[in-house]
């Protein structure tokens, strides 16, 4: 099925090509917004979960891969009676010392691509549903928030991404991403060469939005809440991403002079049941009316992904 998603994606970017890109404006701004999970949704890591499984009555830390431990939480296998989740279980997708395995996986899923790509042999296991989207998003200035279960430094996860951009975008993709983001944004008139290309690829990334829903940081700010569980964190991170948008375009809102299409994907279904929650409880509200909520399942990597749409009203 990843053949759908990068033919969709070529043809968005080819729309970028031929479109007149200095059409007249409407008075009413359009804004997308990509809020993504990363692991198993835009590229696949070797990251292993170290889980604890009851083996003879006994708690014995076994190690699987992020993939499998997803696996097992849409199935509904996880169950507390044979397995636990303790705090070293995500000691590979966090910043504790300077192992840093989030860089040496991803550097290893890039030659992967890079490989697979040079020699035509097939993306499989390498990338995931929500790539292109993710792509498509940066090329295109779109406002890019990643909501993940990881926890890193910010400037080290924009680093990342960064080399995300520089290794495996093609000089065509960073060029019509240079000229949307200097010229049509920024009105920046600069010649494009690698130094003013980061320049620009910085900029953007400091309008991202990035939330670690395991961090201390994020947990201390949700104290209030009760029930802790991951899967409902990530509505709050989402709900955090809707406040950051209104307020970016405030005067937009206070005059009814926007309209927002917000794009949510994760590859896990407790998180996709509880966002889809999320949406149909605010939609009725009038701070959200100029919102169109998509959320998009890709749990599955052999069949489209499902999309569920949610009106502000």
């Amino acid at each position: 099925m990843l053949e759908h998603y990068k033919t969709e994606y070529e043809k968005t970017l080819q729309n970028l090509i031929t479109n007149d890109t200095n059409k007249k404006i409407t008075d009413i701004i359009e804004e997308k917004v990509y809020c993504f999970d990363f692991d198993i949704n835009i590229l696949f890591l070797e990251t292993y979960v170290f889980i604890e499984e009851n083996i003879a009555w006994k708690w014995t830390e076994i190690e699987i891969s992020y993939e499998k431990y997803r696996n097992m939480l849409n199935d509904w296998v996880f169950d507390e009676k044979n397995f636990r989740v303790t705090e070293q279980a995500w000691r590979q997708a966090r910043d504790l010392d300077e192992t840093n395995y989030f860089l040496k996986h991803l550097q290893n899923a890039l030659e992967k691509y890079k490989n697979a790509t040079k020699n035509n042999l097939p993306l499989t296991w390498i990338i995931w549903p929500s790539f292109y989207d993710f792509k498509e998003a940066i090329i295109n200035w779109h406002l890019l928030s990643i909501i993940t279960a990881r926890w890193h430094k910010e400037e080290n996860f924009k680093a990342w991404i960064k080399l995300i951009i520089n290794e495996i975008f093609t000089q065509k993709e960073k060029e019509i991403m240079f000229n949307n983001i200097s010229n049509k944004y920024l009105k920046i008139n600069k010649p494009f060469n690698s130094k003013n290309f980061l320049e620009i690829v910085d900029i953007y990334l400091n309008y991202s939005k990035l939330i670690w829903v395991n961090s201390p940081e994020f947990l201390e700010q949700i104290n209030q809440i009760e029930d802790r569980n991951a899967h409902l964190r990530k509505p709050i991170a989402y709900n955090h991403v809707l406040d950051y948008v209104i307020d970016l375009h405030k005067n937009h809102f206070e005059n009814d002079k926007i309209k927002v299409n917000i794009w949510f994907s994760d590859d896990e279904l407790k998180n996709i049941d509880e966002i889809k929650k999320f949406t149909d409880e605010i939609k009725h509200l009038d701070k959200y009316k100029h919102f169109h909520f998509v959320t998009i399942d890709t749990s599955s990597k052999t069949s489209k992904n499902k999309h569920y749409h949610t009106r502000g009203k």
